[in-house]
This record gives C-alpha cells, structure tokens and sequence, in this order.
C-alpha cells in the first residue's frame, strides 16, 4: 500500500468520490489511563444517574488519537 491514498470514512459513500475498493472493516484501540478521583466521583454520578462526562470525554479522545 506504499504511495496509495488511503482514505478512511465511516460510511458506504463519499460524496465527490468513486469507491475504488474496499479494504475491509477499520478498527483500532487505545489505552487510557483514569484518574482515581475522577473516577470516584464518576461513581457516585452512576449512582444518582446522568451522563458520566468524563468517560465520554475520555472515550471521544482515545478515538481520536486512535485515527490520527
């Protein structure tokens, strides 16, 4: 794949692009660390319900240092 443009889209269609061949499903995974106090306090939310913010947070960027 040395000097071919891979471009990697979550859909089954680019809008100004015709779909030369399909590579197959892209996936990837990242490691995070959490921190005890956050954590913590994300316990306590989990108890009286709501979004837990800081794991969506957490979650959001670990997908993005996983396609850049």
């Amino acid at each position: 794949m040395a000097g071919k443009e891979v471009l990697v889209v979550g859909s089954d269609s680019v809008p100004g692009r015709e779909i030369a061949e399909v590579l197959g499903v892209v996936w990837g995974s990242c490691i995070k660390a959490k921190h005890v106090g956050k954590d913590f306090v994300m316990g306590i939310k989990k108890l009286t319900g709501g979004e837990l913010g800081y794991y969506t947070e957490m979650l959001e960027d670990a997908t993005t240092d996983v396609f850049n």
